[in-house]
C-alpha cells in the first residue's frame, strides 16, 4: 500500500508529506472530516 502511495507522490498527484497518513487512513479504515464527521474506508483506487 505504501509503494502505491509513495507513486502518487513521486507523480505530484499527493504531498510526500501526507503518504504516511493515507497509508494510516487505508489500514485502520476510518477517517474523520470536520464537516462530514467519521466515515469508513471501504476501499482505495490509486
Amino acid at each position: 500500500m505504501k509503494e502505491e502511495f509513495t507513486k502518487l507522490a513521486e507523480a505530484g498527484k499527493v504531498k510526500h508529506g501526507d503518504v504516511e497518513t493515507l497509508v494510516t487512513m487505508a489500514t485502520e479504515g476510518f477517517c474523520r472530516h470536520r464537516s462530514w464527521g467519521v466515515g469508513r474506508i471501504t476501499t482505495v483506487d490509486t
